[in-house]
């Protein structure tokens, strides 16, 4: 009899666990307060809308998916509760020919003014790769075109990866700030005429 309360208490704690994971795809806002969300194909914040992530929050993509930022995106962990982006399998993530390994990055192109600003605040950013030569090949965790309004503030940038420029970060007719922020183990580069350049941030 024991041993069936124990199994019937193990299969709450499964169903209850279950239930705290989301899985994102497509157009995406309000707020993401789970355990896990996983990414199963790009996801896009649209023109005015908000989308919130919450501490303790890890979003782990299934693939080379890239969270596309056209509104506005508040990532607030904390020093205990970081929030996590990686990958789920890291198979192939050096070879830089190929988009296997990582994930796509944030990406804020052209973003509207009118949207608030975007904050990461004590996020963890894992195995981002911006692979290819074209102009996907900038930025592995986040690449920004033209937008300033974004803030970075005590993140931490490991193990990522662009084909040209910005390793970790790249803006392109943008300032916006980044502070207290570490960067181990990021690279830019490839083996063509162009080898990279700004390891961390470009």
């Amino acid at each position: 009899m024991r041993s069936i309360f124990i199994g019937v208490l193990l299969l709450f704690s499964l169903i209850a666990n279950s239930q705290n994971n989301f899985t994102a795809c497509g157009n995406q806002s309000g707020s993401w307060d789970y355990d896990t969300v996983f990414v199963s194909c790009d996801v896009l914040i649209p023109n005015g809308q908000q989308l919130l992530i919450e501490a303790n929050t890890t979003v782990l993509f299934e693939g080379h998916y890239s969270i596309q930022v056209a509104g506005n995106i508040q990532a607030t962990g904390t020093a205990e509760n970081p929030i996590l982006f990686t990958i789920a399998d890291t198979a192939g993530f050096s070879d830089y020919h190929s988009t296997a390994g990582g994930w796509d990055g944030f990406h804020f192109e052209y973003t509207s003014t009118e949207n608030d600003s975007s904050i990461f605040e004590y996020c963890q950013f894992y195995y981002g790769k911006a692979a290819g030569d074209s102009i996907n090949g900038y930025g592995g965790a986040m690449q920004v075109d033209n937008f300033s309004k974004i803030r970075l503030e005590n993140c931490e940038f490991h193990h990522n990866y662009a084909f040209y420029r910005g390793g970790a970060v790249y803006g392109n007719k943008s300032h916006f700030l980044i502070s207290n922020c570490l960067f181990t183990n990021n690279f830019a580069g490839n083996d063509g005429m162009d080898y990279g350049y700004g390891g961390a941030i470009a």
